[in-house]
């Protein structure tokens, strides 16, 4: 996936292609999607920037896409 640029403040929803070996799939009942924006790969999911995650809590799946909800609450933080 490429990078995203996101501005302090912004509001935004990212969506990204759920794949597995190429082709699209949807998760199975009682998985769930997480998403984390961190400083560093290595950083742990806890030091995580931003963290969301499907089931009410800024993840919704749109077919074979997920939608990650970003708020002006989520970025404000953000320094760079």
């Amino acid at each position: 996936m490429a990078l995203q640029t996101v501005t302090l403040g912004d509001a935004i929803t990212l969506s990204v292609p759920m794949r597995t070996g190429g082709a699209a799939f949807t998760p199975a009942a009682g998985y769930q999607l997480i998403f984390t924006a961190k400083l560093a790969t290595s950083d742990a999911d806890v030091a995580a920037l931003i963290q969301k995650k499907s089931g009410g809590f800024g993840i919704t799946e749109s077919g074979s896409s997920a939608l990650i909800e970003l708020l002006p609450i989520d970025t404000s933080a953000l320094s760079g």
